[in-house]
């Protein structure tokens, strides 16, 4: 009996810890991407300049 007790505990103890687990390895792009991703892509492709970026970066903060 008290070894059942003891198996099922731990079966839940392991159960949330992987829940647990993947939800923070989810990611989370639920929405449009933020104001600084945007410029940080902007930048990569030449489309700003550094000081433009780091004007934005400013701004933004």
């Amino acid at each position: 009996m008290v070894v059942e007790i003891l198996g099922f505990i731990l079966l839940a103890v392991l159960a949330i810890a992987l829940i647990r687990h993947f939800m923070k390895s989810s990611p989370q792009q639920a929405g449009p991407p933020a104001a600084l991703d945007i410029a940080k892509a902007r930048l990569a492709e030449g489309e700003i300049t550094p000081e433009e970026f780091a004007a934005m970066k400013d701004l933004l903060k």
